[in-house]
Parts: C-alpha cells; sequence; structure tokens
C-alpha cells in the first residue's frame, strides 16, 4: 500500500468510526464545562500518542506475519478483526435499540462525578517566575490531565485503534498515521 493510499484509506476509516464514539462525546461534554483550548488540547495530545502506538504496532504485526506467512496471512488477519467488530457494532446497536443515548448517558456520568472547574493559584514569586508558573499550569492542567486520560482510555481497544493497527500492519505507517 503507498503512502497516498494509507493516508485516505486511514482518513475515511477514522472519520467514519469517530462519529458518535465515546471519545467524541468525551471532548464534546469537556468542552462544554472546561476551557476547550485545554479540553481540545489533551484529547489531542491522546488521540496523537494512541495513533503512534497502534502504527507501531501495525508496523510491527505486519513485519511478524509478513515473515510468517506474507501479506495474504496479514489481510486474513485484518478480515477476521473486522468481521468480528462488525458483528460486535451490529450486537451493540440491537442490544442498545431502547437506549439511543447510551455512549452519551455514560460519558456524562463518568464525567459529572470526577470535578468541575479547576482554577489555578498565583504564587507571590518575580514575575518571571510567575509566567513560568502560568505556562507550567496549562501545560500540567488537571483538566489537560483528565481529557488526556479519558481520551486515551476510550481508544484503547476501540475500532478505531483496531482498524489503525490493520491498516498499518497492511501497509504504509506514515501515511496511516497522517491519515489519521
Amino acid at each position: 500500500m503507498s503512502f497516498t493510499e494509507g493516508f485516505v484509506k486511514s482518513m475515511s476509516m477514522i472519520g467514519a468510526n469517530e462519529i458518535g464514539d465515546k471519545t467524541f462525546f468525551i471532548a464534546a461534554i469537556m468542552a462544554m464545562k472546561q476551557p476547550r483550548p485545554l479540553v481540545l488540547g489533551g484529547c489531542l495530545g491522546a488521540l496523537s500518542v494512541m495513533t503512534l502506538l497502534s502504527a507501531v504496532i501495525g508496523g510491527i504485526v505486519g513485519n511478524i506475519s509478513g515473515s510468517l506467512g506474507g501479506e495474504q496471512l496479514t489481510t486474513y488477519l485484518a478480515a477476521l478483526l473486522f468481521f468480528y467488530f462488525g458483528a460486535r457494532l451490529l450486537m451493540d446497536a440491537f442490544s442498545s435499540s431502547d437506549e439511543p443515548n447510551s455512549e452519551l448517558e455514560e460519558v456524562e456520568a463518568e464525567l459529572s462525578g470526577k470535578g468541575d472547574r479547576v482554577d489555578g493559584s498565583k504564587a507571590n514569586a518575580s514575575k518571571i517566575a510567575v509566567a513560568v508558573k502560568k505556562q507550567l499550569q496549562v501545560v500540567l492542567s488537571p483538566i489537560v490531565w483528565k481529557a488526556f486520560t479519558m481520551t486515551f482510555l476510550a481508544e484503547w481497544g476501540d475500532r478505531s485503534q483496531i482498524a489503525t493497527i490493520t491498516l498499518a500492519a497492511e501497509g504504509d505507517m506514515l501515511g496511516v498515521t497522517l491519515g489519521k
């Protein structure tokens, strides 16, 4: 698979998988209650780390399966994974027909008990120390880490992670990574 093909496949597959996903609701709900730039930073950081991890895992799987059975083994494993997650998605859809917003409610419940707005306190120090502290507070903000952690954990084992691993195993890891 070429760079362009990996990029386009990754972009289209991930775009279709992420709409209405837990990470979508996590980011939306947190952005309604917390400063949006902090939530965006945490979510983007988590998605970037997860994408890199998935692409590396996919590259390793592709190399191992390439040495064991060639590209055909990778293709069969990818088909098996997509069949499994497709069946799981259908089972989820049929079992939750009574509750169309179950993922949204689950995320809201998780976010409601975990704290509200966090305001940093200013230390009595020189202007330089205060400026450095402000910058560190943004990066080390509990809001950023909360968004990062919740997004990272929601993505672990998700359809988009499996799709990224599979696409990276079949072809160009850089194209898949940038496409996601």
